[in-house]
Parts: C-alpha cells; sequence; structure tokens
C-alpha cells in the first residue's frame, strides 16, 4: 500500500511559498482603488430672462405694392413701360383704344355747347316775354344735363389711359398690346417708392403674445449669403389667418446700400422684447427628454442622486429654459448625468 501522508517539511515549504505570493501581489507600489461612485459635475440652476427668438420665412416685397387696371374694359393699343423700369407719378403708362371713347367725348361736347346756346337764346326770349316760364326751366335742365353727360364722356375717356399713381418701380408686366382686357383686369404691378421693403411671416399662437410692434428682428437671403439686413416688426394681426391659423407679422426691412428684388425668400430672426423670467440650466444637463417632459439628476447631501422632473419652456442654443420643476432646486447634475439613475452613488470631480 502507497502512503498518503504529506511530509511536514513539503507542507511548511508551501505554506512559505503562498505566504511570499500573498506579499509580492500587495507590493507598496501599487496605487490606491478607485473611490465608489459615479463622477459627476454640476452646473447652478439661473433664473433670468433669456430670449427665445422667433423664427420663420417669407418673401419680400414692396411695403405698397399695387395691381394697376383699366376702369373700363377694352383693347390696349399701347404698353409704354418695360417689367423693372422706374416711374414718376403721373407718368403714362398704357392706353386702351380710345376710338369709342374718343367719339362719345366729341358727342357730348357738342351736345353741351348747343345746351349752353339754348339757354342763352332762352334767357333773350324770356326777357322779352316769347317764352313760357315752363320752356325757360326745361332750357336750364338740358344744359345741366347735358353738362353732367360730358363730366361722364371725360371721366371714361381719361380712364382708357394708366397713369403712375406713385413714384415707384413696375414690378411686372401683364398685358401686351392688342390684347382684350375687362374691367379691373390687372395690366401692371407697380411698388411704390419710399415706401420701403417688407417681408411676412406666420406666427404660431404663443409666438404672437410674444411679439411686440418695434420688436428688433434681422432678415436673411440666400440670395446674399453672409449678409444680414436690420429689421422691426411694424403689424401684427389681430386675428389668425383662416387658412393656416397663424397670425401674420409685417417685418421691415433696412436694405441699406443693397439692391433688393421683390419675391426674394426671407428668412427672418426676431428678437421679442416681451421676455419672462425663467429658471434655466445647461442642456447636457436634461435627461429622457419627451416632448415638453425631461427630468434632471439632483447631488444629494448622502452623496446619491435624486431624479427630478422637470417641463421644458423652450431650447435656446444651449440653454434649457424650465417652465416648471425647479422651484426648489439650486444645483443640477451636468456631466455624467447620462449614467445616472435614482439613487446611483456619486462624486464630485473637478
Amino acid at each position: 500500500m502507497v502512503s498518503t501522508r504529506v511530509a511536514p517539511s513539503l507542507l511548511l515549504g508551501g505554506g512559505l511559498l503562498l505566504a511570499g505570493c500573498s506579499r509580492s501581489s500587495a507590493s507598496p507600489g501599487a496605487p490606491p482603488p478607485e473611490p465608489a461612485g459615479v463622477a459627476i459635475r454640476t452646473a447652478p440652476v439661473v433664473e433670468e430672462r433669456i430670449v427665445r427668438h422667433v423664427r420663420g420665412s417669407g418673401r419680400l416685397q414692396g411695403k405698397q405694392e399695387m395691381a394697376l387696371s383699366f376702369r373700363n374694359g377694352g383693347t390696349v393699343q399701347r404698353i409704354l413701360v418695360e417689367s423693372g423700369a422706374p416711374v414718376h407719378r403721373g407718368q403714362l403708362l398704357a392706353t386702351l383704344n380710345r376710338t369709342e371713347s374718343g367719339a362719345h367725348l366729341t358727342q357730348a361736347e357738342a351736345a353741351f355747347e348747343k345746351a349752353q346756346r339754348d339757354v342763352a337764346r332762352a334767357e333773350q326770349q324770356r326777357a322779352g316775354g316769347a317764352i313760357s316760364v315752363q320752356e325757360y326751366q326745361n332750357a336750364h335742365t338740358a344744359v345741366a344735363q347735358a353738362e353732367a353727360a360730358l363730366r361722364a364722356a371725360r371721366y371714361v375717356d381719361e380712364v382708357s389711359v394708366l397713369r403712375a399713381p406713385d413714384d415707384g418701380q413696375v414690378q411686372r408686366r401683364l398685358v401686351e398690346a392688342h390684347e382684350e382686357v375687362a374691367s379691373g383686369q390687372p395690366v401692371l404691378t407697380l411698388r411704390a417708392a419710399g415706401r420701403g421693403w417688407v417681408t411676412r411671416v406666420g406666427l404660431i399662437d404663443r409666438e404672437a403674445v410674444q411679439v411686440r410692434l418695434g420688436d428688433a428682428a434681422q432678415v436673411r437671403f440666400d440670395a446674399f449669403p453672409g449678409v444680414s439686413f436690420p429689421g422691426r416688426v411694424t403689424e401684427i394681426a389681430g386675428a389668425p389667418n383662416p387658412a393656416t391659423g397663424t397670425y401674420e407679422a409685417e417685418v421691415a426691412v433696412d436694405q441699406g446700400e443693397v439692391p433688393l428684388l421683390s419675391g426674394l425668400v426671407a428668412k427672418v430672426d426676431i428678437s421679442p422684447s416681451a421676455v419672462p423670467r425663467l429658471r434655466a440650466v445647461p442642456i447636457e444637463a436634461v435627461v429622457e427628454g419627451n416632448g415638453l417632459s425631461a427630468a434632471v439628476f439632483v447631488p444629494q447631501p448622502d452623496a446619491t442622486a435624486r431624479k427630478v422632473p422637470i417641463r421644458v419652456a423652450f431650447i435656446e442654443g444651449n440653454q434649457v429654459a424650465v417652465a416648471s420643476g425647479l422651484e426648489a432646486v439650486t444645483e443640477v447634475v451636468t456631466e455624467g448625468a447620462s449614467y445616472l439613475a435614482p439613487g446611483t452613488p456619486v462624486r464630485r470631480v473637478r
């Protein structure tokens, strides 16, 4: 039979070997273990007026743009201006064929002259008692009627020509010579000079209540990259557009020395003056965002993290304006917030 006893000397030697291994694994030069908890940095909750810029887009147009038309229909005889042409007040722009209106005017002038002669003769006869009072009165009535007909004929002839109502620039030429046009049909569009440029943007209700007349704006056009035009709000609709449900705001644009064109696509950035005071935190502190609902983590005295639900008002740049939830909170976790859960141990780092 083979003996299974181990010599005491071997056990002793093995014990010494194990002791030596243990001492070598905990050598004095090893770094200390890392402290427990997620490393975090915090930021204070601030209360201030945060400007929430209202942004929209529209098309540039003159403050006063007019569609010019003839009062009466007819055949266009001449169009005397081209698109883009500058015009001055009273300048002749277009005419209808005036053959018919001219003939009516000639007839009216002749009828008025005859009525005046009849009145003069009636007055002489009345003085001599040759005509009755009724005949005398009829002569005066006839001259009044002839005068009214003459004014109407002159008006019809005058509105057969189109003149510029103000200094400005022709935006579009809509018809050509020899075309038939109806009464009121646009022939030319004119932008009045001196009234400036505007663009109109649609605002949703929560934006419209913040914007005030005179609020500053910045306007940019793709046609002029890198250039920003100052502007200001000059009109705000008191009721929404039935088609879009938005409130239209008009922004006057200061063109400076840049030659602008009607119809340019404008990107508008309005800075509302009615700015409420709100609590705000850095955007990296916000977690679990779902619409306007989100949460932040707050460090506790026992070195753990507490999750606090918040209601987001809006985001502007790298700040989150908070509508509610931070009333009793002075600081929030920023760096390390995405690694936390309620009750997670934390440690602050510089």
